[in-house]
Formats: C-alpha cells, structure tokens, sequence
C-alpha cells in the first residue's frame, strides 16, 4: 500500500472522525471539540474534503483504523 487510504463513503462528522480516531490509537483519551473558522471550515462545510463524483474504496473508516499497526499494538 501506498500510505494512501482508499475509504468508501461513509458520513460522519469532524467530532466523529477524531472521536473515533482517538479511541483506536489512544484509548482512554478524551476528544475536546474546538471551533473551525475561516477557509478550512467552509471547505469541509462545502464537502470539498469529498470526492462524491468518484468513489475509491469499500473500506470504512472504523476497518482502516483497526488494521493500523498502531491499533493492534494497543496505541
């Protein structure tokens, strides 16, 4: 693998993505939201984080990060 990852489509929010993020490689650590202002926030509001058009894989991102060296190692 090319350290690229090929997700499916799968929707969640930013919160989500770092809460679950969070939980693989760090369990027990807590995730404390914070405001997106400016370019970066309007992108992601947009979906410019997205590829709608062109989907690349059937892997979510819960399958991804527990087969990451880091998750089987416990963090």
């Amino acid at each position: 693998m090319d350290g690229t990852a090929r997700l499916a489509a799968e929707a969640m929010t930013w919160a989500e993505a770092a809460r679950r993020w969070a939980a693989a490689r760090a369990p027990g650590r807590r995730v404390v939201p914070f405001p997106m202002f400016g370019g970066l926030a309007a992108g992601f509001r947009a979906g410019h984080n997205t590829a709608p058009h062109r989907p690349q894989g059937r892997e979510t991102f819960a399958r991804y990060l527990a087969r990451t060296p880091w998750a089987r190692l416990g963090g």
